[in-house]
């Protein structure tokens, strides 16, 4: 993916980093989440025991992931994802955000107008309990999983998905 050698580059000496390359998922078509539904349906999950971070390879920019990971804690969220505010949402998908909860998704349209809105950052913190709800989701393996259209709605829907929001 777009700067994922950066990406690489930066974290890899962390002794806790591990590399999930979703391009191959995507090859396959199994969308954004495919390599979520795999560790849920595997004993790969079993590796997460705590919460851990998650981001989009084409990001890279500066987040207090500790403050982040707090909120997450404080805040008992399945899935935390830094938002940041900008001036045209429309060129993205926003989130509707209440008392430091997603409740909502928008995707980008062609034809609306210019807002100022907030969007997904592409930085995560996943809870174990992550797996339970890919679960609940009850696709096959191979077939597409989108943590955007799929898995996130539905945290959402529960009230378990937080907005930390980031300049």
């Amino acid at each position: 993916g777009f700067r994922a050698d950066d990406i690489r580059k930066k974290y890899t000496a962390n002794p806790f980093w591990m590399d999930i390359n979703t391009e191959t998922d995507h090859a396959c078509n199994l969308g954004t989440g495919g390599w979520l539904n795999r560790l849920a349906a595997g004993n790969g999950k079993d590796y997460w025991l705590d919460h851990f971070y998650v981001n989009n390879a084409d990001n890279l920019f500066d987040l207090d992931l500790k403050h982040m990971m707090d909120q997450h804690l404080r805040d008992k969220n399945v899935v935390t994802i830094a938002c940041t505010k900008v001036s045209d949402a429309s060129q993205y998908g926003s989130v509707a955000i209440k008392a430091g909860k997603i409740t909502n998704f928008e995707e980008k349209k062609k034809s609306r107008k210019k807002k100022t809105g907030y969007i997904n950052g592409g930085y995560y913190i996943f809870s174990p309990k992550v797996f339970e709800y890919v679960a609940k989701l009850n696709k096959d393996v191979n077939e597409p999983l989108s943590l955007e259209n799929d898995l996130f709605p539905l945290l959402a829907k529960e009230g378990v998905l937080g907005a930390y929001v980031s300049d």
